[in-house]
């Protein structure tokens, strides 16, 4: 393990299972090359004396609220109102975490960046107190997406509808459900990974998307794609050299 001023910015080789984090380490800024690791991860340990860092249900969170990864053996985001924000790739890839997950209620933050990806979740429980979900926060595992996406009624921030979990202020799309995906006409984006990974049968694009970011077409089982004639969709996929289907 590598320390810069009290901050983890490297992990060694023989860090592979087990995580010690050291009194002396107040922060963690890792690169996106150890994500993989810490989903393989079988414990966590916290050295005593450390101020800042502790375990709880196999999850590393810190006095902050911020839950930065899980060990296999976690069945999810603790249910103590302790954690506020989930750092990205936390669960990715824990083999622990599947089937219906819930996110307890004083959740504020869901960083993108597959913070629920490569895990066999079928469904995904948002409470009202999330207030911001990351692009992509939750992915698909390989050959099996992620079905259903449930948004508590009194969350003003987002909705889920047609295999789209929405940002109702800025009308995008931050992630995708199911095996077919009908971005809802109006809609104006549809953000980062929203489709990596996934198997999907069939993607309908309205002519109201206005951007999509390039990534949501890497490692995508092609399926049936259908945009609108002359829209910004098509525009989109042709110059990516992706086949699509267009409608008047």
């Amino acid at each position: 393990m590598k320390l810069e001023n009290n901050v983890i910015v490297a992990l060694n080789s023989e860090d592979e299972k087990h995580l010690f984090i050291p009194k002396e380490a107040t922060a963690i800024d890792l690169k996106a090359e150890y994500h993989g690791f810490l989903g393989q991860l079988e414990s966590i340990e916290v050295e005593e004396g450390n101020p800042m860092f502790y375990v709880k249900d196999n999850c590393l969170v810190d006095r902050d609220g911020v839950l930065y990864c899980a060990a296999n053996g976690s069945a999810g985001v603790p249910n103590d109102g302790s954690v506020k924000v989930i750092a990205p790739f936390a669960f990715n890839m824990v083999g622990s975490v599947k089937g219906d997950i819930v996110i307890p209620d004083g959740v504020e933050k869901i960083c993108g960046g597959l913070a629920f990806g490569g895990s066999e979740i079928d469904s995904v429980y948002i409470p009202a107190s999330v207030k911001f979900i990351g692009d992509g926060a939750f992915g698909h595992a390989a050959e099996k997406n992620l079905q259903s996406i449930v948004v508590d009624k009194l969350n003003v921030n987002y909705y889920a509808q047609d295999g789209c979990l929405i940002d109702r202020e800025t009308l995008a799309v931050v992630s995708t459900f199911g095996d077919t995906v009908v971005v809802p006409d109006g809609v104006k984006s549809i953000g980062q990974a929203s489709f990596v990974f996934g198997s999907f049968k069939k993607i309908v694009i309205p002519a109201s998307v206005e951007k999509i970011d390039d990534s949501n077409f890497v490692f995508l089982t092609m399926p049936e794609i259908i945009v609108t004639k002359g829209s910004y969709a098509e525009n989109c996929l042709k110059n990516s050299k992706i086949a699509c289907s267009c409608v008047e």
